[in-house]
């Protein structure tokens, strides 16, 4: 009979660990930092058992933390704007290890944190760092309406859980500031073509080899062409023929 619970319990766990293989695939997919979140709580109750999650990501230039958290089956809850100190995921980001709070009701370091998790009626708590080999992010927890909910075996599980977590939010994050440099490199291109089509000159520039990469609106105006039509070495073929050679020379 032994032997047939301890077969059981293996498979238990070697089920477990498929799964967290799974979820992390699924992570891994994902791109943008706000889709990762909203799939983060759906997708780790297939691994996990808790009753809320929060995930906190520390910016420290801005020396805020950006708190994301979430109740039951994954639908989202505001959390008031705290300084990162009176956080969880300070404690982790600190000192880079597990956080076990086995009862919330004799908790005295995290008062606000405290009072506002017992209010939805979460007793325990396990919070951990979220850092890759380049860098530290912030933390994940995960909170039970049991008391001392987290043992030494299921903190070494959510340890594995938050390095996959950890990352997933890294390669988020970065496709997140890919995304803004993009952006802003647009922005800035908007506004220098803006300023270069009022100007009332003609204005462009060109590659050594003499193609045109930009032209400015003027130019458009006064040749009556389309951009794409002048790029290039396309210029050439609005002048007149007995310049064309010269002007490639100049």
């Amino acid at each position: 009979m032994s032997g047939t619970v301890q077969r059981a319990g293996e498979k238990a766990i070697a089920e477990r660990y498929e799964a967290l293989l799974r979820v992390s695939q699924t992570l891994m997919s994902i791109r943008s930092s706000e889709e990762l979140f909203r799939l983060l709580a759906r997708e780790l109750r297939a691994v996990v058992n808790f009753y809320v999650m929060g995930v906190g990501i520390y910016d420290k230039k801005a020396h805020e933390i950006r708190l994301t958290s979430y109740g039951e089956l994954g639908v989202p809850f505001q959390v008031p704007k705290l300084a990162p100190e009176e956080t969880f995921t300070w404690w982790v980001y600190q000192h880079q290890e597990p956080l076990i709070i086995p009862s919330l009701d004799a908790e005295t370091r995290f008062p606000a944190v405290a009072e506002m998790l017992k209010n939805r009626g979460v007793r325990s708590v396990c919070a951990l760092p979220l850092a890759t080999v380049h860098r530290r992010l912030g933390g994940l927890a995960v909170g039970s309406i049991e008391a001392d909910a987290y043992s030494r075996e299921e903190v070494s599980f959510l340890a594995l859980v938050a390095n996959q977590v950890a990352l997933a939010v890294d390669d988020a994050l970065n496709f997140d500031a890919s995304q803004y440099a993009k952006e802003t490199l647009h922005a800035s291109e908007e506004r220098f073509r803006l300023i270069v089509d009022g100007i009332p000159v003609f204005a462009w520039y060109a590659a050594p080899d003499g193609k045109i990469e930009y032209l400015n609106q003027r130019i458009l105006d006064f040749t009556a062409e389309r951009q794409e039509n002048l790029v290039g070495f396309g210029w050439a073929n609005v002048l007149h023929p007995r310049d064309v050679e010269r002007t490639k020379k100049a």
